[in-house]
């Protein structure tokens, strides 16, 4: 099945590049005699997909707004099959630390994305909401490695060596410890570097070398402050306390915050989770779409398929 459906999203990614081969110009604009009937052309194709793929087909066993985390799935497909090609060639013509971080972020972000849909697809909001965290992590990362060089592009992706010396220091022999250590000495960065999230400390100059770089101090510099309260509110569904248990996404709004046993799947708290995948999915790819060299509308027709064509409304009244 899995196959299938990739083959029938890699047929609908051609004939959207085929459209855009004849509706677009060299700078990307688009051609005077297509600019009323583009998006209905490009959505009339997105649209068949959604029939020839069906909720069975995905393994969606929930029954309530099955349709929509349908589409979300359909959207994951569309990104990974289109983002697979699209970064091999980046790789490909412009490597270095920063393709390679990129890259990187970018699967791990998709591949999150679809554990999240397999939760929910199967009843379990609490944890999708939960996942949705690390979404939120990795949308800040790929904003902060795609507005910097090649050289923070580089502290990042060694930095992978400190987290692989905390897991030396919980877990392995002292030898294995001081090799890791060794290693990253060999960096040449400060001492800071180290530390937690030391790979952005050339960004934060006001901390000094002898303290943590807190995620918040991350998310200040990115677009995604705003939406920091639902990273945290993702934060309190991760941890084993009782509010996840008295306030459960799984659980009907009326007996949230009562005393009541509940430990099968349910059809309760999927738009809340769709809630958060809205804004998280629409930000990472209007993300991936500034860093793309080729001229594309792909990625905001896409947009359109997930929100609906309602928002072009809304952005010109």
């Amino acid at each position: 099945m899995e196959k299938r459906i990739r083959d029938i999203v890699n047929n609908v990614i051609e004939k959207c590049i085929e459209l855009e081969k004849s509706v677009l110009l060299e700078d990307g604009s688009i051609k005077e005699e297509y600019q009323e009937t583009l998006v209905d052309r490009y959505l009339d194709i997105l649209m068949m997909l959604e029939k020839e793929i069906s909720v069975a087909d995905l393994g969606i066993c929930i029954e309530n707004e099955s349709d929509k985390v349908k589409r979300f799935y359909i959207a994951y497909y569309l990104l990974d099959e289109r983002m697979f090609r699209q970064l091999n060639k980046e790789l490909g013509t412009v490597p270095g630390w920063k393709a390679e971080a990129r890259i990187r972020l970018y699967m791990m972000y998709l591949k999150v994305f679809r554990e999240v849909l397999f939760l929910l697809a199967n009843g379990y909001s609490d944890c999708a909401l939960a996942r949705t965290r690390t979404l939120y992590e990795l949308g800040v990362y790929i904003s902060i490695i795609n507005k910097n060089t090649d050289v923070l592009a580089e502290r990042f992706c060694r930095h992978c060596n400190v987290q692989s010396l905390k897991m030396a220091k919980a877990i392995s022999t002292e030898e294995r410890m001081n090799k890791i250590e060794e290693f990253i000495d060999q960096f040449n960065y400060e001492k800071g570097y180290k530390k937690d999230n030391g790979w952005a400390r050339v960004l934060l100059p006001h901390i000094n070398d002898k303290s943590n770089i807190q995620f918040r101090d991350l998310i200040s510099l990115t677009d995604y402050n705003q939406y920091e309260n639902m990273y945290k509110m993702a934060c309190n569904f991760v941890h084993g306390s009782l509010f996840s248990s008295l306030e459960s996404l799984d659980s009907a709004k009326e007996q949230r915050g009562k005393t009541f046993w509940n430990t099968s799947p349910s059809d309760e708290g999927i738009e809340e989770v769709i809630h958060f995948l809205k804004i998280y999915i629409v930000m990472f790819v209007s993300e991936y779409t500034r860093g793309l060299k080729d001229k594309t509308i792909f990625e905001n027709m896409l947009t359109l398929f997930l929100l609906g064509k309602e928002i072009l409304q809304d952005g010109n009244e």
